[in-house]
């Protein structure tokens, strides 16, 4: 899993350091996504994320019909399963 370290923080200072911070929005906080892992060079449609007990990411590709399994903390790819008959839209893990 990724250390409580690795993740940006928020630090509220001035106006927005209250129980209830009414701020503008020069005042606002804000952290700049950066790119975590590509799954495919392809522009794909990826939806469905959730994870399974043992903390390992899935995802499908909706137009492809493939389900897509990562490890978090090798950011290693694997497709456990590709739909040939139908494209899922959703995963649901037990």
């Amino acid at each position: 899993m990724m250390s409580q370290q690795d993740l940006p923080t928020l630090f509220y200072s001035g106006k927005s350091n209250s129980a209830v911070p009414i701020i503008s929005e020069s005042e606002l906080q804000t952290i700049t996504a950066e790119p975590w892992l590509e799954i495919s060079k392809k522009g794909l449609q990826l939806e469905g994320l959730n994870f399974d007990r043992q903390g390992q990411l899935f995802l499908l590709d909706v137009f492809e019909g493939n389900i897509f399994k990562v490890n978090p903390e090798t950011k290693e790819i694997k497709r456990p399963f590709v739909s040939h008959k139908a494209n899922p839209a959703a995963i649901k893990n037990t």
